[in-house]
């Protein structure tokens, strides 16, 4: 029988319960070292699991711009604008929009509230792969009545947008956006955790239902793994980053955006409820 999400943490958080309180009986056989280096692995087992292991899976589409809700959250389309919170611009190059987030409409029972308003995500040199810029729109600034018109001649690269529907002469933000039409809760599951628990499968001799359990969990990690995929919230595979971050979007490589061979952009929020520490990262 498969196991769900739900209960693959419940029982997860279990087993590494149990495992710390058998480590510390002289009767029982020492759990196997999984870290080499200065940091002890029950220390770095704490930062990897003690964190939130939800996120929301993305399904995006492409569509029309005159169908988005320019206050909503969505994708490479054109965002919110208005007199006061203009689209940039630095000279002669227009800034190409990435992601925009409706705060208060992405709130889950899962995590904490993260506020209200509009966080945007802009690329502000189509030359330069390290120049982002993020930008709060106060949710008082945000209304329809106040959205100005898309600007005309809005330029784009192909060669250095990210954007894979991008073409010469051609912004594809002014005329479509990519939209999220579903979501799906899904556990999000850190490489180290299946070989931490295979080592406690295949070199431990601690307790034979402990070691068995293990094995168990180590079977249904690769079913419930999520490593690759579009994510909103949550938290996500720490490589690249601090892994205690708070995650608002994990855009991976795909039909949609090229972040890079294996490429991940990833805009976090390090400092829950301070919406000026947000952080767009990219690397390949």
């Amino acid at each position: 029988m498969s196991m769900g999400p739900t209960e693959f943490l419940e029982r997860l958080d279990h087993l590494l319960k149990a495992t710390d309180e058998t480590a510390e009986l002289s009767s029982i056989t020492q759990l196997p070292e999984f870290y080499s280096g200065s940091v002890p692995w029950a220390e770095q087992k704490r930062k990897l699991f003690d964190l939130p292991r939800t996120a929301l899976m993305l399904e995006l589409e492409e569509v029309k711009s005159d169908q988005v809700d320019r206050t909503a959250t969505f994708l490479s389309g054109p965002f919110f604008t208005s007199k006061e919170f203009p689209w940039p611009h630095s000279g002669e190059y227009s800034w190409e929009p990435i992601i925009q987030i409706d705060l208060a409409r992405a709130y889950i029972t899962e995590l904490p509230d993260i506020g209200s308003g509009l966080l945007q995500v802009w690329k502000c040199n189509p030359s330069d792969f390290d120049s982002y810029e993020t930008r709060y729109v106060p949710a008082e600034a945000v209304s329809t009545e106040n959205i100005t018109p898309i600007p005309d001649k809005l330029l784009c690269h192909p060669e250095t947008t990210h954007a894979r529907r991008a073409k010469s002469g051609e912004a594809p933000w002014t005329t479509t956006a990519l939209l999220a039409v579903e979501e799906e809760e899904v556990v999000s599951i850190h490489d180290e955790l299946e070989s931490y628990l295979a080592s406690l499968a295949d070199d431990w001799e601690g307790p034979e239902l402990l070691v068995k359990e293990a094995d168990r969990l180590r079977d249904a990690c690769a079913d419930l793994s999520v490593v690759d995929g579009d994510y909103f919230l949550g938290n996500y595979y720490p490589r690249g980053y601090d892994a205690s971050l708070d995650l608002l979007l994990a855009q991976i490589s795909d039909q949609h955006f090229y972040w890079g061979d294996d490429g991940k952009g990833i805009l976090l929020l390090p400092d829950r409820g301070d919406l000026s520490s947000a952080e767009f990262v990219w690397f390949s």
